[in-house]
C-alpha cells in the first residue's frame, strides 16, 4: 500500500503536497470554492483556511488539476501596468543613472526574492535612453510545482522604466509585471533609490507616491475614481460600456436603501455582469458609498495614430477585498484588444502600450486633482500594519 502511495503521488500530487500548489498567489478563494462545488462540497467559509485543508483531504483529479494550472495560465498572459511618483524638491539636481545600475538593481533582486528558491531572476539588463530614462527588463524563472513528475517552469518577462519628469518634478516608475514576485522586486527597487532621496534630502514625501485605497478619505471616492474612466468620450479612447464590476459592501454604517437592505447579511464579495451596468441600481449603491468597488473591466473603442479598434481594459485595485483594503495598489491590464478590419499588421504590442499609457495618465491627472481638492490623503498611514508598544505602570509594593 505504501508503494501504491508513493506512486499515485509521483503521478498526481495530494495531501501536504498539493499545499503549495492550492496557495499560489495567483490561485484565489473563488477558484478554490469552485472546485469544491464541483466535488458537491459547499462550505460555509471561503476562506483559505477552511478551503485548503478540505481539498488536501481529497485526490484531485487529473482534469481538475488541469483547472488549477489553467488559472495560473490564464492570470499571467498579459501584463499587468503600474506607475509612481519619488516627489522632487525644486533646487534638487538628480540624475537617473547615478541612482540605477547593473550590480545594485541585481543585489535589490536577490534581496527582495529572499528564500523563494522557486523563483530566479535572469536575463537582466539595465540600459539607459538618450533622453537619460533608465530601462530595467528581464524575466523571472517560476517553478511552480512541486512534485517531481509535474514539476514545470515558467518564464515571465518584466519591465520598469525610471525617468525624471521636469514638468511635475518628479522621478517616475513605470512598471509592467505578471506575476506577484516581479511586482515585489520592481516595488523593491523603487523604495531602494526612493530611500537615497531622502537621505540625500531631495524629496518631499516620506514614501514613494502610488495610488493606494488607504489615501481615499471615503469609500464613495473609490467608487468616483474608477468613474473618472468611463467619461472618456472622443479623442483617441472612446468608452462604451461596463462588462464587469467588483464590489463589495462597505463596514461601515451607511443606511441602505430599503429595495437592498438584503444586502447587508447576504453579501461579502459580488461580482456584477450584464448590460447596461453603468445605468444601472448598483451604480447608485457605488456613489453613496454602500457599495465598494474595488475592479471594473469596461469595454472602448479606439482610434489611435488612425489605427481603429476596440479594447477590453480591466483596472483598479485588484483583489481588493481578498488581499486587504488598505494596501492595494492601482494596475491597469489590457484584457483584449481587437483591431478593425485593413488593421490586422499593426503591431498590438505597441497599442497595449499607448493604451496603458493613456490610463496612467489619466490616471495620475485625476489623482493629482483629487489630492488639491482634499480627496485623497496621501500621508495617510495604514496603522494595523504598524506594532503597537503599551507600558504599563507598575506600582511599588
Amino acid at each position: 500500500m505504501d508503494n501504491d502511495d508513493n506512486v499515485l503521488g509521483a503521478l498526481l500530487p495530494h495531501g501536504q503536497a498539493l499545499r503549495p500548489l492550492l496557495l499560489a498567489s495567483n490561485i484565489n478563494d473563488t477558484d478554490l470554492k469552485i472546485l469544491l462545488n464541483l466535488r458537491g462540497v459547499y462550505p460555509k467559509e471561503v476562506q483559505r483556511e477552511s478551503t485548503v485543508p478540505l481539498l488536501c483531504s481529497v485526490l484531485l483529479s487529473p482534469k481538475e488539476l488541469d483547472i488549477l494550472r489553467n488559472r495560473i495560465t490564464d492570470r499571467e498572459i498579459s501584463m499587468k501596468s503600474s506607475t509612481a511618483q519619488s516627489l522632487l524638491s525644486k533646487t534638487c539636481n538628480v540624475h537617473v543613472h547615478e541612482l540605477v545600475n547593473q550590480g545594485r538593481v541585481e543585489a535589490i533582486i536577490d534581496k527582495s526574492l529572499g528564500f523563494n528558491q522557486s523563483v530566479l531572476c535572469q536575463n537582466l539588463q539595465v540600459l539607459y535612453d538618450d533622453d537619460g530614462s533608465c530601462i530595467i527588463e528581464g524575466t523571472a524563472r517560476r517553478t511552480d510545482w512541486k512534485k517531481d513528475a509535474l514539476t514545470q517552469t515558467s518564464e515571465h518577462p518584466f519591465r520598469m522604466v525610471v525617468s525624471r519628469d521636469d514638468a511635475t518634478n518628479s522621478l517616475n516608475y513605470n512598471c509592467q509585471s505578471s506575476i506577484p514576485e516581479t511586482k515585489r522586486m520592481m516595488s523593491a527597487i523603487q523604495r531602494n533609490i526612493h530611500r537615497e532621496l531622502v537621505g540625500a534630502n531631495v524629496v518631499r514625501e516620506e514614501e514613494v507616491l502610488k495610488v493606494i485605497t488607504r489615501h481615499f478619505k471615503k469609500d464613495a471616492d473609490i467608487f468616483s475614481f474608477l468613474m473618472e474612466f468611463t467619461k472618456s468620450t472622443g479623442g483617441s479612447l472612446e468608452f462604451v460600456r461596463l462588462e464587469n464590476i467588483q464590489a463589495g459592501l462597505t463596514k461601515k454604517r451607511i443606511k441602505c436603501p430599503e429595495q437592498f437592505a438584503w444586502l447587508g447579511e447576504q453579501v461579502d464579495v459580488i461580482s456584477l455582469h450584464g448590460t447596461n451596468l453603468e445605468s444601472s441600481d448598483i451604480i447608485g449603491l457605488g456613489k453613496i458609498g454602500i457599495l465598494v468597488f474595488g475592479e471594473v473591466v469596461a469595454y472602448f473603442q479606439f482610434n489611435i495614430d488612425s489605427i481603429v479598434g476596440s479594447c477590453v481594459v480591466r483596472y483598479g485595485f485588484p483583489n481588493y477585498f481578498s488581499h486587504g483594503k488598505q494596501t492595494t495598489e492601482f494596475e491597469v491590464r489590457i484584457q483584449s484588444l481587437t483591431l478593425a478590419s485593413g488593421f490586422e499588421s499593426v503591431s498590438r504590442e505597441k497599442l497595449r502600450a499607448d493604451i496603458t499609457a493613456y490610463f496612467m495618465n489619466l490616471k495620475s491627472s485625476v489623482f493629482d486633482r483629487y489630492i488639491r481638492d482634499d480627496v485623497v490623503d496621501i500621508k495617510l498611514r495604514d496603522d494595523s500594519l504598524q506594532y503597537k508598544i503599551s507600558v504599563d505602570t507598575i506600582e511599588g509594593e
